[in-house]
């Protein structure tokens, strides 16, 4: 079919229908090139507590991976991706604890303390945000559990 001229004839509603020739900058435009996604960098510390969130909220997941050492802390790694890690703590009862480097946690089960045992008790739910390395100490009369994320940094070539 052609409209004036022998011209093919628009489908309504497409810019030549409306006698407007398609501009090479429309957004849609098949003549527009698209621009090449950057690889992602390191997750905000906002989507690595919800990744922290999800992971606590899945126990099938990670329950299974869990070991009570009476004599130590166990560290569990449970997920490693090219974004991040994650991994589980276990703090027997009196347990003097472990430094962390992670860039956020969330106690699982029982109680610790972040720091010197004197230091504010931390407890399930919350995920708290860290600023660097820091200790980890078992509280109270049961195991600890707590679970722990941080993002991998680029690393700069020289």
């Amino acid at each position: 079919m052609s409209s004036r001229g022998g011209e093919p004839k628009s489908p309504p509603g497409s810019p030549r229908a409306w006698g407007e020739p398609p501009s090479p900058h429309a957004p849609h435009s098949p003549l527009t090139p698209l621009a090449p996604q950057a690889p992602p960098g390191p997750p905000t510390l906002g989507a690595l507590a919800g990744q922290l969130r999800s992971i606590a909220a899945t126990p099938e997941r990670w329950w299974g991976l869990v070991r009570f050492d009476p004599d130590r802390s166990v560290r569990i790694m449970i997920e490693e991706s090219v974004s991040h890690q994650a991994w589980l703590v276990v703090l027997p009862p009196g347990d003097a604890g472990q430094s962390c480097d992670c860039d956020a946690a969330t106690m699982i089960a029982g109680e610790a303390t972040d720091g010197l045992p004197a230091s504010a008790v931390l407890r399930p739910g919350p995920v708290r945000v860290h600023g660097g390395p820091h200790a980890l100490r078992g509280r109270g009369t049961g195991y600890s559990i707590s679970l722990h994320a941080r993002a991998h940094r680029q690393v700069s070539g020289r």
